[in-house]
């Protein structure tokens, strides 16, 4: 087919697709840097996502080794950023850092730094959303 011209259609004789396949892919997250000085949290992902679907409070801070007591749950008080695309960064409101770091036993080392996302956290671009909980 190399060579061959594609002949222009007129918008007012376009013409329905042969077939057609939904979005049904979830992101993935590929990566995540907390950063307690600037108080942030960076995610990366497989696919763009759609930044008004974020859900701030649906990310908890815990230590791995006690998941049930040393946990943090972010406040909507926390922001996000605002752009589509492969990453998303949580801004935490001063209240929410001020908390997490009156907890001593999470998020003060790469050792005691883990993210849980809870269900529904974040969509692609075609509103599909991840239920996170599955995984």
């Amino acid at each position: 087919m190399f060579g061959n011209p594609i002949a222009p259609i007129a918008a007012t004789s376009a013409q329905q697709a042969y077939n057609y396949t939904p979005d049904t892919t979830y992101p993935a997250l590929l990566s995540s840097y907390l950063d307690m000085t600037l108080g942030t949290i960076n995610f990366t992902f497989s696919e763009p996502v759609n930044a008004s679907s974020v859900v701030v409070s649906n990310l908890q801070i815990t230590d791995k080794n006690d998941i049930n007591i040393n946990i943090f749950t972010l406040t909507s008080s926390s922001t996000h950023t605002s752009v589509d695309g492969l990453s998303q960064t949580i801004f935490f409101s001063l209240q929410d850092l001020n908390a997490i770091k009156a907890k001593t036993t999470i998020a003060t080392s790469l050792a005691n730094s883990y993210l849980s996302i809870q269900s529904l956290f974040v969509a692609n671009m075609s509103a599909t959303k991840r239920d996170w909980m599955e995984r």
